[in-house]
């Protein structure tokens, strides 16, 4: 009875990380940092469930060699299972953009515990510090197997914090509401780790945590959905999105909108091919995300619109803090042509525009008047060329 009970559990929990390992593979873009520990982490719930499943359903089982396993089991368990939290602690801070990558002095820093965690498995073969498993095979906690809860509590904790300071640095209600979602994704693993823990013999923190990964594959999906998949950035629906986020607050926001354009990138992609074409798209993506990092004020948001087309979104922006970004661009801009290499010229025309944003009409009306600002700059451009030859 019992060990059905633990191999249903552990293999429906293996089944869901395999769907969503094969799904991630397929449908998410595994190159980002975030992505590549989710990846991991799904791995290690599986490795823990095999340990789980080996532990479980021989334990107190008679056999040559059982006793090997029954021990390797719950080493493999206790060790995956740290190693679970601290992949997930990593998933959140580089989703809060705490870190960019896996390998960070921060990371550095927080691994040391998991680590302190891992040589304690290696010592309890010898010492049984954490657990023992006596010769009827039969698994016992140990006096110290506190130091497997106190590692994982220093992760989960670590998580909860940083999300909570996040929420409360949110600059806008939009990411402040991003970030307050995250929290729905520990209350499964809580709640199934806190049950395991307080119930001796229980099974039930891997199905927490498939639990936690599908719903963290759900919020995957849905931002590869408003990402543009050249550039990276925000695609037109995730404007709208951030539109549908701005009215419904219910707050009247003093909404600036910027329209850029590529200049003469129809000659670009006729000249040197779409590759190239698509390269210098890349490069202006990098010129924005770099211009407009540690900004004054309220984050700026970078959408890819349409083709060559960008907007900027952002709200309360002062007419210095407008200008200065535009000058921060126009650098970036002249230090890529500077540096030669590139065969073309980069070059953009900005248009902007403010106001009210209380409903949908109004957020098209200042959209429309960035755009109209954005088409005189060019045809100024244009005509100041004609000028000169």
């Amino acid at each position: 009875m019992w060990i059905t009970y633990y191999v249903e559990v552990n293999l429906t929990a293996i089944i869901i990380a395999a769907i969503l390992i094969f799904q991630t593979a397929r449908k998410t873009s595994r190159g980002a940092s975030s992505n590549v520990v989710f990846y991991i982490s799904l791995w290690l719930l599986i490795i823990m469930c095999v340990g789980d499943i080996a532990a479980l359903t021989l334990d107190g089982v008679k056999y040559p060699g059982v006793h090997f396993i029954v021990i390797a089991g719950n080493s493999i368990f206790l060790g995956a299972q740290a190693m679970l939290a601290f992949t997930w602690l990593v998933f959140f801070q580089i989703r809060l953009k705490l870190i960019r990558t896996v390998v960070s002095p921060r990371t550095v820093l927080l691994v040391l515990p998991l680590i302190f965690f891992l040589v304690a498995i290696i010592l309890n073969v010898f010492t049984g510090l954490l657990f023992t498993v006596d010769s009827n095979n039969v698994y016992r906690r140990a006096d110290y197997i506190y130091i497997h809860w106190i590692v994982e509590l220093i992760y989960v904790l670590g998580s909860f914090v940083q999300l909570t300071y996040a929420i409360w640095k949110a600059k806008n209600k939009i990411q402040r509401r991003e970030y307050t979602s995250y929290f729905l994704y520990f209350i499964p693993t809580l709640i199934a780790g806190g049950w395991q823990i307080s119930n001796f013999g229980s099974s039930t923190f891997q199905i927490g945590v498939a639990i936690s990964s599908l719903l963290v594959f759900m919020q995957i999906q849905d931002s590869q959905m408003i990402r543009d998949e050249l550039t990276g950035l925000n695609n037109r629906r995730s404007l709208r999105n951030y539109e549908d986020a701005l009215i419904s607050s219910g707050e009247e926001a003093n909404l600036t909108l910027f329209m850029i354009d590529v200049d003469s990138f129809k000659s670009i992609n006729d000249t040197y091919g779409h590759v190239t074409g698509d390269e210098a798209l890349v490069q202006i993506a990098k010129v924005l995300k770099r211009a407009l990092s540690h900004m004054p004020g309220n984050r700026i948001v970078i959408y890819r619109y349409a083709g060559d087309e960008f907007v900027l979104a952002s709200t309360d922006m002062s007419i210095d803090v407008i200008n200065l970004a535009k000058k921060r661009i126009q650098e970036e801009l002249d230090s890529i042509n500077n540096s030669k290499v590139n065969p073309y010229t980069l070059g953009l025309s900005i248009g902007v525009a403010s106001g009210r944003c209380t409903s949908t009409n109004d957020f098209n009306e200042i959209l429309q008047r960035a755009d109209d600002s954005m088409y005189q700059v060019k045809t100024r451009k244009k005509r100041k060329t004609k000028q000169t030859r």
